[in-house]
């Protein structure tokens, strides 16, 4: 930790939606005195790649993935993992897991489950200008499949209806990042099919 570090750093690569999750949630929870160090993914140093180790939650075979929060000296890997952390031990800015406990269960649920279709679903996109015409209509099919789900799980305005959770920003960077969908591969968001989608987005866009 160098010397302009505090007591809460944030090990962040401002393109990454995993970061962004943890990014999100610091600012919900109004948590002005955390230290954002950015390091590049893409030209790894030894010191992200030893503090990351450091970190509960690290995958032993990776050379280092973010976010890492460094919390006075105790080290925290996976996006989810911090986002819970936040949640849980800050009681600053905004409430982010809900206090009734059917609430909090559908919240759960739902983090468990949605946010990792639509990761797969981004990874189904590797590649695709690449395939022939039938395999991009797999992949476009099966991601139409996934915003379905989406959609049919957003109560609207927020996942869980009118209360703000860590379910939103589980799923907020990617769909902030539609755009690249939309530009590389000709996929939008329609406006009646994924209406609940888009009004999510535009909502979340606005806090």
């Amino acid at each position: 930790m160098t010397s302009q570090e505090g007591s809460l750093t944030l090990v962040n690569f401002p393109m990454c939606p995993y970061a962004h999750r943890a990014v999100i949630c610091a600012r919900e929870k109004g948590l002005e005195h955390i230290h954002y160090r950015d390091i590049n993914l893409y030209d790894k140093s030894k010191y992200f790649t030893e503090t990351y180790h450091k970190a509960f939650g690290h995958e032993k075979t990776s050379n280092g993935r973010v976010p890492i929060l460094i919390d006075d000296g105790k080290y925290l890997a996976e996006s989810d993992l911090i986002c819970w952390y936040f949640g849980e031990k800050y009681k600053t800015g905004n409430n982010v897991i809900p206090e009734d406990h059917l609430e909090r269960a559908k919240m759960r649920w739902f983090c468990q489950t949605v946010p990792r279709r639509i990761i797969i679903m981004f990874f189904y996109f590797r590649g695709f200008l690449e395939k022939n015409q039938e395999q991009k209509q797999k992949v476009l099919d099966k991601a139409l499949e996934t915003l379905q789900l989406v959609e049919d799980n957003i109560k609207g305005p927020y996942v869980l209806g009118e209360e703000f959770s860590l379910a939103d920003i589980m799923i907020y960077p990617w769909f902030e990042r539609w755009i690249a969908i939309k530009t590389l591969f000709g996929l939008d968001l329609d406006p009646v099919k994924h209406r609940k989608i888009i009004e999510f987005t535009k909502t979340m866009k606005q806090r």
